[in-house]
């Protein structure tokens, strides 16, 4: 009995000090990360870099399936600090109705940004950040251009203007039938016109949006629904590229002073077709299944 009891005691001291000095090391906790999202609505295939005060850059990748890219770093603790630019590449597509964006670029201000709060940049964001310039966001600067876009009514639908930056997808898919018609033509116009003629200045660009969007909603009241049932979406850059075509919108006071090639345009626009995730590979050792979209860990 004593030597059985002695036996299972021994081999108990070799087994604890087998466990002790184990040489595997303790998993390591996941590294905090923070999303900000392209938006025009949700842009994939973007690429992201976050400049902050301190001198870091942080290029995270491309946006995903859900727009957002997953930002570690300053961005985590202090995205009041950072500064966020998403530039298209090949194969950018908005994912809601397949727009080639690959040549769109959106910024969002240092300043816009709080820890614990959503992220993302925006046509309108990008325009702000025009205004600007070198400064930091200013709550009263965004109202002045949200105003040059015709936009008061939705700002103020939305009782904040940082919220209406910060997370435009929760916010724009809250709002009323017709504020959302409104507000999803107007950041397509607006990407289109920075994209064409992003030197122009902040007036003449924001009049070209309002004036633009005014007749995209006239013909599509709910867009990007069509009044067939369609999904649908305009596509101006090529029109916008024209000097003289711009010029005329930028001077416009209403839809009926557009130029032709604005409204023809608007009158024919493109068919959309949501666009699927990318397929996980498949065979050899598994994998994470391509850029399907970036979670968060906000800390």
């Amino acid at each position: 009995m004593k030597k059985t009891m002695l036996a299972t005691l021994v081999t108990s001291v070799m087994l604890s000090g087998c466990f002790l000095d184990s040489d595997d090391p303790a998993p390591a906790p996941p590294t905090p990360t923070k999303s900000v999202q392209a938006f025009d609505p949700a842009v994939r295939g973007m690429d992201a870099v976050v400049t902050c005060d301190d001198g870091s850059v942080t290029r995270p990748g491309k946006s995903g399936q859900d727009g957002k890219v997953a930002v570690t770093g300053t961005f985590v603790e202090k995205p009041e600090t950072c500064s966020v630019t998403f530039t298209g590449a090949d194969g950018a597509v908005d994912v809601s109705n397949g727009k080639d964006m690959s040549r769109a670029a959106y910024t969002a201000p240092k300043g816009l940004f709080a820890k614990g709060e959503e992220a993302a940049a925006t046509p309108f964001s990008t325009l702000i950040a025009k205004e600007l310039g070198d400064e930091a966001y200013d709550e009263q600067k965004a109202l002045e251009v949200f105003e040059k876009l015709g936009l008061s009514d939705i700002v103020n639908s939305t009782g904040s203007v940082q919220a209406l930056l910060q997370n435009p997808e929760a916010v724009i898919n809250a709002l009323p039938a017709a504020q959302k018609a409104k507000a999803l033509a107007t950041t397509t116009v607006l990407s289109d016109a920075l994209v064409a003629q992003g030197g122009k200045s902040v007036a003449e660009i924001a009049n070209v949006a309002k004036v633009t969007a005014e007749d995209v909603v006239n013909k599509n009241p709910n867009y990007p629904t069509s009044p067939q049932g369609g999904l649908i979406y305009v596509d101006l850059t090529e029109s916008f590229a024209k000097e003289d075509v711009f010029n005329a919108a930028a001077n416009a006071d209403s839809a009926a002073d557009l130029p032709s090639e604005v409204t023809d345009a608007v009158d024919n626009p493109s068919d959309g077709k949501p666009v699927e995730p990318p397929k996980p590979p498949t065979g050899g050792t598994g994998g994470t299944g391509g850029d399907g979209g970036a979670g968060s860990n906000d800390s």
